[in-house]
């Protein structure tokens, strides 16, 4: 997806940004990456599998997804002011994207039901 790979450097680079705040020292990129994997992205990734969110977005990826979910959180925190935790995040996308899709397949939810 075009500019998801820089919205990932941003993450990174703002997650590396704040370790060096925190620890009080230059923190190597590398260094963040993995722990901007191992405590950023792998857990939302793992609620993305368990929900199985992206068979709702074929031809999408976990990073896609990961960017999205992360969007839309911080769109509603702007909207209602208040700290939204993941879940409800992604409970609220999954929900919202799905009314997209179903409109513009034309399909209500009663549809999918009776398939």
């Amino acid at each position: 997806t075009p500019g998801l790979y820089d919205k990932l450097i941003e993450h990174i680079d703002v997650h590396r940004w704040y370790l060096g705040e925190q620890k009080e020292q230059e923190i190597l990129f590398s260094e963040a990456v993995l722990s901007w994997y191992d405590n950023f992205y792998l857990p939302l990734v793992e609620l993305i599998r368990a929900h199985n969110i992206l068979e709702e977005f074929p031809g999408r990826t976990e990073s896609d997804l990961y960017v999205w979910i992360l969007e839309h959180q911080s769109y509603l925190e702007r909207t209602y002011e208040v700290d939204i935790p993941v879940e409800e995040a992604i409970d609220h996308f999954t929900e919202e994207k799905g009314e997209e899709s179903s409109k513009k397949s034309g399909r209500s939810d009663s549809d999918k039901q009776n398939k």
